[in-house]
This record gives C-alpha cells, sequence and structure tokens, in this order.
C-alpha cells in the first residue's frame, strides 16, 4: 500500500512539473502580430540613383551678375517732401541643413543724411516636380528707414526687401537628363533603352541643395507630356 502511494506521489510530481514547463514555454511564444512584424523586411533609405547638387556658391553668383540691386521711394517728414535710396551691398543666400537665409548689408541715402544696416531675411525653398525647377524665393527681408534732423532720429517706415525679389530664382531640376541609348545585343539585334527618374525629392544641406532621384530603365518609351492648352 505504501509503495503504490509512493508510487502514486512520483506521477504526480511528474505532471505537475510538466504542466510548469509548458507554461513557462508558453510565455516565449509570439503572438500572429509579432511573428508577422519579425516576417516584414526592413526599411531601407530610398535610392540615391542620381543626385542633382546646387551649391551655395552658385546662386550667389546670381546676385553678382545682377549688378547694382537698388530702390527709391517718397517720404515726407515734418515740412520735407524727398525719397530716400537704398543699396544692397553683396546680398547671398546661405544655406544649411534644413533651412537657407538671406543676408546682406543695405546702405539708405536720404536728403542730408545715409547710413548702412545689416539685415537677414527668410529663403524658402521647394522643387517643382510638374515643372522640373528648383526654386528658391526670398520671403521676408525687413529693414528700417529712418532719417536724422538737426540730430533727432525720424522713423519713415519698415520696407520688406523681399518685395522686389517677386521671383523666384530657378534651376533646372533632374527630370532633364531623360534619355535613350542604343544596345546591340550578341545576337547582333539593336535594343533602345531608355531612362527616366523617379521619386524625386529635395533636402538643404549645409552649402548646398541636394535633389536625389530613382532612375528607372525600360525597353518601352515614357508616355510623351500633354502641355495644357493655353486659354
Amino acid at each position: 500500500m505504501a509503495s503504490k502511494n509512493i508510487y502514486s506521489i512520483i506521477i504526480i510530481a511528474l505532471i505537475l512539473t510538466g504542466c510548469k514547463n509548458r507554461k513557462m514555454t508558453m510565455e516565449y511564444i509570439n503572438t500572429p502580430t509579432e511573428i508577422e512584424a519579425l516576417q516584414k523586411p526592413k526599411s531601407t533609405n530610398p535610392s540615391n540613383d542620381l543626385q542633382v547638387v546646387i551649391h551655395e556658391e552658385m546662386m550667389n553668383k546670381c546676385f553678382k551678375s545682377l549688378g547694382a540691386i537698388q530702390g527709391k521711394e517718397a517720404y515726407q517728414i515734418l515740412l520735407i517732401n524727398d525719397s530716400f535710396t537704398w543699396v544692397l551691398i553683396n546680398p547671398q543666400i546661405h544655406l544649411h541643413k534644413g533651412r537657407a537665409d538671406f543676408t546682406t548689408d543695405v546702405n539708405i541715402i536720404t536728403k542730408g543724411f545715409k547710413y548702412s544696416t545689416p539685415c537677414v531675411g527668410d529663403v524658402m525653398i521647394w522643387y517643382d516636380r510638374k515643372q522640373n525647377l528648383i526654386n528658391v524665393k526670398i520671403t521676408k527681408c525687413i529693414i528700417e528707414i529712418y532719417t536724422k534732423i538737426l540730430g533727432t532720429k525720424y522713423h519713415l517706415k519698415d520696407i520688406d526687401l523681399a518685395e522686389d525679389f517677386k521671383d523666384p530664382f530657378t534651376f533646372e531640376g533632374p527630370s532633364s537628363t531623360n534619355s535613350d541609348m542604343e544596345i546591340e545585343m550578341p545576337d547582333g539585334t539593336i535594343r533602345k533603352l531608355y531612362m527616366t527618374t523617379t521619386d524625386c525629392d529635395l533636402t538643404v544641406q549645409e552649402k548646398q541643395l541636394v535633389v536625389p532621384c530613382e532612375m528607372a530603365f525600360s525597353l518601352t518609351p515614357p508616355a510623351e507630356k500633354v502641355e495644357p492648352k493655353k486659354k
């Protein structure tokens, strides 16, 4: 009788041990959601098959080639009716990671008084995929215009220099690199391969603009773009 009891105790102990081990094993089994996540391929960075790079120095050559940039406006203060002239000195675009600035010195000349002041403005940069144009536009650059009469400062007005740059500077984008090439095959036949740009984007980096694109190759010519009819 005692041996049967001992045998029963051993069997119960083994069953409990097996259940305990099974419970511990189940705690580490992935749920269906976790398994699906593990099976998904990891995301990769977009391809940079081709890049168009515009350096800060090249953009600033635009300002130099424009020559003198100046304006003239009328003003009235006390009993004086006259005009002031402003002239930009060394205007430049500065590119930084994720942003851009416009800087310039401004010479202001009023009747019997002139001075120079620095100015820092905002710049917006974007890539127009439809037009394939990289646009750089000064959006805000405010300076104070004042004069002095008998040593007393008189505020005339604030002007936004961005209003004198209504059109953005535009540079051709990467879509112009679309081309085709003829390749002679081993059997002597000629195949024409068409190359087009896809998935282009724009990033502002230190001292340069970068437009990375993926390239697509096909034996089928790309569809011709239909220009909208002018009304």
